[in-house]
């Protein structure tokens, strides 16, 4: 089955600008209640426990 005409639009889009979300939010600030973080990514890493088990994180 063909990608629906949303799918395309994606797939062409990352395609042509490969890593521009990246560029864009790398270094974003965010603010969560009363924690600021450097960017979305220091965000993911501050929610991953700290424990001595092995994880997988997946950022979409």
């Amino acid at each position: 089955m063909p990608p629906s005409d949303t799918e395309s639009y994606l797939l062409d889009y990352h395609r042509r600008l490969a890593g521009v979300t990246a560029r864009w939010f790398a270094k974003t600030p965010v603010i969560r209640g009363d924690s600021r973080f450097a960017s979305t990514y220091a965000l993911l890493a501050a929610e991953v426990p700290q424990d001595a088990r092995p994880r997988t994180v997946l950022d979409l």
